[in-house]
Parts: structure tokens; C-alpha cells; sequence
């Protein structure tokens, strides 16, 4: 990876830098309600207008003119909420520390905020998403930089003893001297500002004037006020709004002298215009986002950056790009600084030199800022010349996004691929919570993360391409015959790649899918064992994996009796594989359960033995016929004790009349290490590693134990595949 990808990814981890956007990120139902009530209110086509008044009736301008002023004009208070709330939850899951109650820290931001702001006339201004929106990020970030180190000393602390037993109690009162110092501290800010500044000053606004003193026009001007502005907009602040007053002094007067031009008959004196910027520079809005939209959609392998492209189309058509500054988001996001100021910045010198060559006319009407793009490039130059530009000027931008696009991709599915790695641990080691959930009530990126794959696996079981199983064969090497597969599930995510099967378990049981994923799979074995069944031993085993909640279900037994009968599947043919960690801790329900599947004369295994909770007792307490031995027990240890433990497994088996089965065999040495303790029916990679259902029979039908065990050097080796 190279420095400059891992200064990026690093930068992007920042928990400050991850909360403003996570924030951005929560007012994006605000940003949608508000962006398409812009577009109707300000619709470019008349007969839309007229329409709605016929239809609707007069009032339906006021009802959305309220909702853009219940949206836009309160994100800023949306915003600084969310921040603090996600820094405090970040701090609480990096740091490790005593808990930072989010919500405090939230309402503690929020009223700094209020305070800084002062008299209470400027408020519906700086409420705006146009006006308000940085000075509600830095508020945000700074209040909760100084709450949160506050209430980590413990002599700001309120003593648990003097509260009571209340948690919720305990949570506000505790971190009630920091709340309020915080306050205090931002209070005294703000009289030690006013004091030094009584007229207030705009440093911004300053140094937009120092930068812009001397130009008068032409493209050095285009060039500056548009990346300037860019770079504002990448800041949070409206930067068309902060350079207003260039605008109206400067480029809407050569737009006037292009119209008056035009009027007279006489050649429009200017390139340089505000119609020119926002015909070829802004298509899409700030940072030509109809260009990253058009991007996203040909190279994006999210989906939810995909569909969020898809609904902010619209709204990009008529120039209001909210949803996507706020949505990917662009705002605050060091993965997409450059294009973001680059494609603008490219389009204007591609237009100019267009126009300068005389291949397009010069601006000469101002259209509407919301008229759609196409149609703004025809309206403002008079010519099809204009929308052929905006259609190259379209591609350049799309050409200019697309390799951050995958640089974005890129790390954003490296980190999820950490996040599965860390819900996979779950899946395997965690107890389940108070919910009996193990993945999807986790907090953070993990809980988002586990909360989509299931619905992602709900989905996956309506289709037939995501989910499917692969078999294991499993070899006698006494009877040189396969006489029996384990069943193991696969999930390939479009998006995401393999997931493990343990993961995809744990989510089917936290979302409460897990009989619907256990017919799944009972059915796709009967089907494939009714492909083979010409081909295979008498006594073949299909082998399918259930979990506890399965065993749980009282309709179980019933659920797979009926596909069996289904499927035509003899009952002796099948096998279901139960954990030790079941066998361990039964419940009346799991030994009714299978007392009633032996009955019909389907076995029972006893998966991953020797190991989890060893304790040989259960091989005879149990209702079992198989013990398949843990992978972990194929290693030789230290004075010999996984083979004692073998030995030991093997002789109460072999009293007991049970088969068993040795898994994760990879070398020769393994196999006939075990052989000369008795084991005969092995499973591994040393023997073949998963198959497909047409590469498992033709592997069945042509197999040949001699040549297995001989041949070490022909067979394909590696890790065992953990299985489900």
C-alpha cells in the first residue's frame, strides 16, 4: 500500500473525522424531504406548475416551502447532535474507558451551540443547512473534544453511592459536573470573544477578499471562484452564498452584458459567466456530482452507494446536490477531496476552450439554476453545441472520479472485511446477549454491519445464485469406498465475497431465519444425494449440520420429515450433526428432538469432539451413532496426550458400536498416524477438498483409496475449510 493511500485510510479512521460523517450521514432524510421539495417548488417546466396548482390546489407551495424550512432549516441542530452523539459513542468503543453517556454529550453540544450563537435573531439563519452547517460541525467536534476529557477525570465524577440505583440516574448525574463546566467554559468563550471584538469579526470573508482583490474576469477568475468555492463546500459551508458578492459584482454583470449583447445583434463581449459556470462547471451541482453519479453507477460494486446514486438523480438533474455531499458523503471526506475540486475545475477549462475556439456560442440567457443539465447547456448558449459540451464535459468528470471511486472501494471493503472477520469471532466464541442475539445488536460499524447481512441473507434465501452448498467427502479406507459428504454451506455475497458459515448461521438465528436457512440446505443435500443415488454405497450418509436454535423448534422433525418424503430421500440416508457444545448443555427439547429423528431412522453425529467441553461420558448419555473427532486433534502434541485422548475416544466408540470420523486429515502422516489407532473413516483436504454436487459424484464414482493414500504428492492440500 502505498503512503499516501495509507495516510488516507489512517486519516479516514479518525474518530472525529468518522463522526462528522457519520452525522452528515444522519440528517440525509432531512437533505432528501428538502431537496425534492426545492425541485417542485422551483420546477423548470411551467405546465409542472400548472399542474400541480390545478391539482393540488394553491396551497401545496406553502406545505413544502414548510417542509424545506422543518428540513433545511434545522439541519445544522440535526447535525451537531449527531456528531456528538457518534464522537461519544466511537470514544466509549476505541478508548475502552468509563462509559460516555452519547446522549449527554449530545444535548451538552447542542447547548454550547445555542450559546455561541447569541441573540436569538440570527438563529433561523444559522439553524440552515446553507449558513450554519460549519460553524455546527466545529461546535460539535470542539464541545464534545472538551466534555468527554472533562468527564474522564474522576473528581469531575459524581460517586455512584450518593445517586441511587437507577442506571439512566446514575448516567446523567454522573457526568453532570462536566456537562455543566463544559458550558460554562464555551460561555465564557464566547463574552471573552465579544469582548475583544465588539463588532464581530469575519475572518473568512477576509481572506476571500484578499484573495479575489485585482481580478476583473476571464477564465483566471472562473478557475479561482470555482475551486475556492469547492473548497468551502468540502469544508461544509455553502461557498456560492460566501461569494455572493464576487458573483453579483463581477460574472452576473458580464452575464448582463452577454444578454444585452444578444438583444442588440452584437457579439456577447464575454466567456466568463455566472450562466457559463453553472451550464458546463456545476452539472449536478457543487463538484459536477451528476458526473460522480454517472461514475458510481458504471463502476460501483456498493449497492448502497448505487441505490443512494440512483435516488439523488433526480435531484442532481435539477442541480440540488445535497444528497450526495451529505449521502456518500463528500463533505469532510479526504478520499474524495481531489476530484471533488478537480472535475469543476477541468470542465471549466474544456468549456472555455470550447468556446474560445468558437465550437460552442457564448452564454447568452440565464436559465434557472434548477433548469435540468442538457437542457441548461441549449437554454443558455442557444445551440446543441451547448448540450454536446455538457455531454463531453459529463464524461471528463466521470473519468476524473472514477479511479477514487475504487480507491474509496477500496478501503471502505477492506474495512468491512475486518468487521466480518470481528463478527465471525462473535458468531464463534461469543454468548449470546439478553436479546439471545450474537452479531446484530452489536454497536458500531460491526451492528450496522451484522444488521444488513441479514437482511442482505433474507433476501439471499428468496434467490438462487448467493446460496449453496458444497460437499466434503468423507473416506473409509477399509472398505476403499466414499461412503458418506458432509454438507457445508456457502454464502457468496455480491458484495462482500465468501462470508463464513459460522457468521451466516449466528445472523440467521439473530434475525430469526434459521429454519428457513436449515430446509434450505436439507433440501439442496436430498437433491443432490437424488442425482446420486445410483452411483453411491448402500449405507451413504448425507450429512447436514443443525444448530441449537434448530433443535429448539418443536415442528423440526416434522419440517424434515416432509422433505425427505419430498425429495424421495430414504430417512437411513441421512444424518444430522449437533455441536459437544449441545450435547453439553441439552435441553428437554433438543433430546425429544432427536429421540424423535432416530426414530425415524436418521442418525446422529456428534461434531467437533475431544476438545470444547471433552467429557466421554456424553458419547453414551447422548442419543448419537457418529463422533467426529476436532480438527485440533489431528496435530501430535506434546507427550503424546491428543493421542491418548484418540485412543481413548476410539475404544469407548468401538464399545459403544459407534462410527467415527477423523476431520482436517491433510497429510499422509496423519492418515496413518490414525490408522494405527483404529480410525478408518477419514475427512480433509489429504483426500479432496469441498466439491461441487457434479464434482463430488464424479469424485464418488471414480475414487480409489489406494491411490489416495499412496500418491501424497498428487493430492490437493491446504487449510481445512471450517464447515457448519
Amino acid at each position: 500500500m502505498s503512503p499516501l493511500v495509507a495516510g488516507l485510510e489512517k486519516l479516514a479512521s479518525n474518530i472525529y473525522l468518522r463522526s462528522i460523517q457519520r452525522g452528515l450521514l444522519f440528517s440525509l432524510p432531512l437533505i432528501f424531504v428538502g431537496a425534492l421539495s426545492l425541485c417542485l417548488l422551483n420546477f423548470p417546466v411551467p405546465q409542472v406548475q400548472v399542474f400541480l396548482d390545478q391539482t393540488l390546489g394553491a396551497g401545496w407551495r406553502s406545505v413544502l416551502e414548510s417542509i424545506v424550512q422543518g428540513s433545511f432549516g434545522v439541519t445544522s441542530l440535526a447535525v451537531i447532535s449527531a456528531i456528538a452523539f457518534n464522537i461519544a459513542l466511537l470514544f466509549n468503543a476505541e478508548r475502552n474507558e468509563q462509559f460516555m453517556s452519547p446522549s449527554m454529550n449530545a444535548m451538552v453540544a447542542l447547548s454550547c451551540y445555542i450559546v455561541l450563537l447569541g441573540s436569538s435573531e440570527s438563529w433561523p439563519d444559522l439553524f440552515s443547512l446553507n449558513h450554519g452547517l460549519i460553524f455546527a460541525v466545529s461546535t460539535s467536534v470542539a464541545v464534545s473534544f472538551v466534555f468527554l476529557r472533562l468527564a474522564s477525570l474522576r473528581f469531575l465524577r459524581i460517586s455512584s453511592t450518593v445517586i441511587g440505583h437507577d442506571p439512566t440516574t446514575f448516567q446523567v448525574l454522573n457526568l453532570m459536573p462536566a456537562a455543566t463546566l463544559t458550558i460554562v467554559l464555551f460561555a465564557g468563550a464566547r463574552v471573552v470573544f465579544h469582548t475583544a471584538f465588539p463588532e464581530g469579526i469575519d475572518v473568512s470573508q477576509m481572506l476571500i477578499n484578499s484573495l479575489f482583490k485585482g481580478q476583473s474576469g476571464g477564465l483566471g477568475l472562473g478557475v479561482l471562484y470555482t475551486g475556492v468555492s469547492q473548497l468551502l463546500w468540502f469544508f461544509g459551508i455553502h461557498g456560492p452564498n460566501m461569494l455572493f458578492s464576487l458573483e453579483q459584482g463581477t460574472l452576473n454583470i458580464a452575464m448582463l452584458e452577454n444578454i444585452q449583447a444578444a438583444a442588440a445583434n452584437t457579439a456577447p463581449p464575454h466567456i466568463m459567466t455566472k450562466g457559463f459556470l453553472d451550464s458546463f462547471a456545476y452539472m449536478g451541482g457543487s463538484g459536477a456530482t451528476l458526473s460522480l453519479i454517472l461514475a458510481m453507477l458504471y463502476i460501483s460494486r456498493d449497492k448502497g452507494n448505487r441505490r443512494l446514486c440512483y435516488l439523488a438523480l433526480l435531484p442532481a438533474l435539477c442541480n440540488v446536490n445535497e444528497p450526495l455531499l451529505f449521502g456518500i458523503p463528500l463533505v469532510f471526506n479526504p478520499l474524495y477531496i481531489i476530484p471533488f475540486l478537480f472535475a469543476p475545475l477541468v470542465n471549466i477549462l474544456t468549456a472555455y476552450a470550447a468556446t474560445a475556439l468558437d465550437l460552442v456560442p457564448r452564454t447568452i440567457t440565464s436559465a434557472h439554476w434548477t433548469t435540468p443539465a442538457l437542457v441548461n447547456g441549449y437554454v443558455a448558449t442557444g445551440s446543441i453545441a451547448g448540450t454536446l459540451l455538457q455531454v463531453v464535459n459529463l464524461t471528463i468528470g466521470a473519468l476524473v472520479y472514477l479511479p477514487f471511486i475504487k480507491l474509496s472501494e477500496r478501503i471502505h471493503f477492506k474495512r468491512q472485511r475486518n468487521a466480518i472477520k470481528t463478527l465471525h469471532d462473535f458468531a464463534c466464541n461469543a454468548l449470546p446477549g439478553p436479546n439471545g442475539q450474537k452479531c446484530m445488536s452489536r454497536s458500531g460499524f460491526e451492528g450496522y454491519l451484522a444488521r444488513s447481512l441479514a437482511d442482505d441473507l433474507v433476501y439471499a434465501l428468496k434467490q438462487s445464485d448467493q446460496l449453496f452448498l458444497a460437499y466434503q467427502p468423507q473416506i473409509n479406507t477399509q472398505t476403499h469406498l466414499v461412503e458418506g459428504v458432509e454438507c457445508l454451506l456457502r454464502w457468496r455475497h455480491p458484495t462482500y465475497g465468501s462470508i463464513p458459515p459460522p457468521l451466516t448461521v449466528a445472523l440467521a438465528e439473530d434475525s430469526g431465519v434459521i429454519d428457513d436457512l436449515g430446509a434450505f440446505v436439507l433440501k439442496s443435500a436430498c437433491a443432490s444425494f437424488g442425482r446420486w443415488k445410483t452411483g453411491v454405497c448402500d449405507d451413504f450418509l448425507i450429512s447436514v449440520n443443525l444448530s441449537a436454535r434448530q433443535l429448539e423448534n418443536p415442528a423440526l422433525t416434522e419440517t424434515i420429515l416432509g422433505i425427505l418424503n419430498d425429495t424421495g430421500t430414504p430417512a437411513r440416508h441421512l444424518e444430522v450433526e449437533i455441536t459437544e457444545s449441545v450435547a453439553v448443555t441439552p435441553i428437554d427439547a433438543t433430546y425429544t428432538t432427536l429421540f424423535g429423528l432416530r426414530a425415524l431412522g436418521i442418525q446422529v453425529a456428534i461434531d467437533d469432539f475431544g476438545m470444547g467441553h471433552t467429557s466421554l461420558r456424553y458419547i453414551k448419555e447422548f442419543p448419537i451413532d457418529t463422533v467426529k473427532l476436532d480438527k485440533t486433534l489431528t496435530e501430535e502434541s506434546k507427550n503424546g496426550v491428543n493421542d491418548y485422548i484418540v485412543r481413548s475416544i476410539m475404544d469407548l466408540s468401538q464399545n459403544l458400536q459407534l462410527r467415527t470420523v477423523v476431520e482436517g486429515v491433510e497429510t499422509l502422516e496423519q492418515c496413518e498416524r490414525f490408522q494405527r489407532m483404529g480410525c478408518s473413516v477419514f475427512q480433509g483436504y489429504y483426500f479432496s477438498q469441498p466439491l461441487s454436487s457434479e464434482e463430488c459424484f464424479e469424485y464418488i464414482t471414480s475414487y480409489k483409496v489406494s491411490e489416495a493414500v499412496v500418491e501424497e504428492q498428487d493430492v490437493p492440500q491446504g487449510v481445512e475449510v471450517e464447515s457448519v
